[in-house]
């Protein structure tokens, strides 16, 4: 973990480890729990201290050590971390967004491939909320926080909820779509998304979106869209 935890511990006779046994091992391990304990309730203070990239990177950390095999073979409790932090880090507005701004993990969106981090930026201007690509990876690895991953089902309910279900004028639409080249990411990540997802909600997805009258799979729609 990148931090020292300062307390009374009981060490080994050799003092470079912490005892765990008997009374002086329940004492370390109670020690260690109350740190994990403080760090939960410090968690908004701490990112405002150290910054996004630091604060996950501890987050990341914890996590590592709560599934490491050699960490719960030490007897140390340190699995404690993320145990704490697990609950808390959901609605906590920890997560720094792609607009620059913090959020609560719990309803925020992430992309999963490099490629998509475009779009995001574009379907912010709808005011859906993503991660900023620099927690991409860290995020990734945390699936239990909350983040839901943007898939075509996901797109296509932010798409609905946009009123993007019916045959809108180019000024009608919202401003972020208003533009030609953000209009093609949208469409090009539809279509990667689609070519990505299982085929029954594949399927589904195509008769939502292209079977509407705001999205029609062929070259009149694609010069109507795109612009």
């Amino acid at each position: 973990m990148p931090f020292h935890v300062n307390a009374d511990f009981f060490l080994v006779s050799d003092r470079k480890r912490l005892a765990v046994e008997d009374y002086q091992g329940k004492w370390n391990r109670r020690a260690l729990e109350a740190a994990a304990r403080i760090l939960e309730q410090r968690l908004v203070e701490l990112r405002d201290v150290c910054g996004h990239r630091e604060l996950w990177s501890l987050v990341a950390d914890a996590h590592h050590i709560a599934i490491s095999p050699a960490a719960r073979e030490r007897g140390l409790s340190l699995e404690s971390f993320w145990q704490v932090l697990e609950p808390t880090l959901k609605s906590s507005p920890v997560l720094w967004t792609n607009t620059d701004t913090w959020a609560t993990p719990a309803g925020a969106y992430i992309v999963k491939e490099p490629e998509e981090i475009e779009v995001a930026e574009v379907l912010a201007g709808l005011e859906v909320v993503f991660t900023h690509p620099e927690l991409r990876e860290y995020c990734l690895r945390l699936p239990s926080l909350g983040l839901t991953q943007l898939s075509i089902v996901t797109l296509v309910d932010i798409l609905l909820s946009c009123g993007l279900d019916e045959r809108l004028e180019l000024h009608d639409l919202p401003s972020v779509l208003q533009e030609g080249a953000n209009r093609q990411l949208l469409l090009g990540e539809v279509e990667r998304l689609i070519n990505r997802a299982p085929l029954e909600a594949r399927r589904a997805c195509q008769r939502t979106l292209f079977g509407s009258a705001t999205l029609q799979r062929n070259s009149t729609w694609r010069r109507r869209w795109l612009g």
